[in-house]
C-alpha cells in the first residue's frame, strides 16, 4: 500500500488532494442524483429544504479533503490534525452555502460555454480564497503566499471540473456517471495539490540550534 509519509511533501499533497477529490464529487454525484429523483411537491417544506444537501456534500467533501490533506501536513510538523479538518470542512461548507445563496437569488440565464467558464474561475478563485483564508490559521508555518496559491489551484481545478462535467448528464446515475465524476474530481485534486503544494518550501528549515 502507498504510503503518503515516504513520499515528498508535493507528491503527497497531489496523491492525498486527488482522493480526496474523487471521493467529494461522487459524494456530489449520489446527492445530485438523490435531489433529482425526489419526489417533493414544488413549495413544500421539504422541498425548501432540498438544497441543504447542497452544503452537506460541501462539508463531507471538506471532511475527506481535511483528513487526507491534514495527515500529509501534520506528519510533517505543518499542523495539527483537528485543527487543519476543521478549517477545511468549516471552508468547503462556507464556499458551498454562498454558491447556493447566489443561485437562489439570481435570475435564470441563458448559460454559454463562455459564461461556465468564467463561473468556474470566479467560483474556484473564491473558493480557494475562503478556503486558504481559513487554513493558514490552522499551518504553523505557514508558507507566505499560500491564500494566492490556493486561490489559483482552485480556479484551475474547477475549470478541469467543469470539462469533465460537459460528458456526464447532471442526473445519471449509471456507473459512468459516478466513475466520471471520480476521474474529474482526481484531475481537480491532482492540479489543486500541485499548485498548493507548490507553495510550501521542497525541504523542510532546521530547527534552531538551542541556546548554550
Amino acid at each position: 500500500m502507498l504510503k503518503l509519509s515516504a513520499l515528498p511533501l508535493l507528491a503527497a499533497l497531489v496523491f492525498a488532494t486527488a482522493a480526496a477529490e474523487a471521493l467529494g464529487l461522487v459524494i456530489a454525484r449520489a446527492l445530485s442524483v438523490l435531489v433529482a429523483n425526489a419526489e417533493v411537491e414544488p413549495g413544500s417544506s421539504a422541498a425548501s429544504l432540498l438544497p441543504l444537501l447542497g452544503v452537506l456534500g460541501g462539508v463531507l467533501e471538506g471532511l475527506a479533503l481535511g483528513l487526507l490533506q491534514g495527515r500529509v501536513l501534520a506528519a510533517r510538523g505543518y499542523t495539527r490534525l483537528p485543527a487543519y479538518v476543521g478549517a477545511t470542512t468549516l471552508g468547503m461548507g462556507v464556499a458551498w452555502a454562498l454558491v447556493l445563496l447566489v443561485e437562489a437569488l439570481e435570475p435564470s440565464v441563458q448559460t454559454s460555454p463562455g459564461l461556465d467558464l468564467l463561473v468556474a474561475v470566479l467560483a474556484g478563485a473564491g473558493l480557494g480564497a475562503i478556503l486558504g483564508l481559513l487554513q493558514r490559521r490552522a499551518l504553523e508555518p505557514c508558507p507566505p503566499r499560500f491564500v494566492l496559491h490556493s486561490a489559483l489551484g482552485w480556479c484551475a481545478g474547477l475549470v478541469a471540473t467543469l470539462f469533465v462535467e460537459q460528458f456526464v448528464p447532471t442526473a445519471a446515475s449509471d456507473g459512468f456517471s459516478f466513475a466520471a465524476s471520480a476521474g474529474g474530481g482526481a484531475l481537480t485534486g491532482a492540479i489543486v495539490g500541485l499548485v498548493v503544494g507548490g507553495a510550501f518550501p521542497t525541504r523542510l528549515p532546521l530547527p534552531a540550534s538551542p541556546p548554550r
